[in-house]
């Protein structure tokens, strides 16, 4: 069984061990701003623009070195710059809580949000910021992919973790209790 999510309508996956920028982006999910979207290093850790500010299990848990270049370049800056990882150089390996701020390089002091609208919003408003996640998303099991609606809830196997989207401008991602991960 799965652990319980926050927000059980929008639950994509991505397996333990895979870098945090490629799952976001398999959920339909950007890590970049703006612009940043066309314009980023795809992975290399040189731009910065995927800056996201992460709790929980990730490897490596300390600053690779791209990390610790590129957070004391500006824009960039202590104290802020200490409280962010690049969604490129980390791996998810447990439960993670991601937030992702408003400025193009992903520094700033407000966090980007709301992700989805509240239930009782009458009004349909624009997405706020690039965290919109998909009301539809695909879920592989072994070699067979199966795509789900939003609202629909499948059971997690094994040692995969969930997205869900948090009210207040975060990511989570769930790894399932029965996986062994410490």
């Amino acid at each position: 069984m799965g652990a319980l999510l926050t927000d059980p309508v929008r639950t994509p996956q991505a397996r333990r061990g895979a870098r945090l920028r490629t799952a976001l982006l398999k959920a339909g999910v950007s890590p970049h701003n703006g612009d940043a979207k066309l314009i980023n290093c795809r992975g290399l850790g040189t731009c910065g623009t995927c800056a996201v500010q992460i709790s929980g299990t990730v490897f490596p848990a300390e600053l690779t070195s791209a990390e610790k270049l590129r957070l004391n370049f500006p824009p960039h800056r202590p104290p802020n710059n200490q409280r962010l990882r690049l969604a490129c150089q980390v791996k998810l390996q447990g439960d993670v809580n991601v937030v992702k701020y408003d400025q193009f390089w992903g520094q700033g002091s407000l966090p980007l949000g709301p992700l989805r609208q509240q239930p009782t919003d009458v009004a349909r408003q624009q997405p706020v910021s690039s965290l919109e996640a998909p009301n539809r998303f695909k879920s592989t099991e072994g070699d067979d992919e199966k795509e789900m609606e939003s609202g629909k809830i499948a059971e997690e196997p094994k040692s995969r973790l969930g997205l869900s989207c948090m009210p207040l401008g975060g990511l989570e991602f769930f790894l399932d209790s029965e996986s062994g991960v410490k």
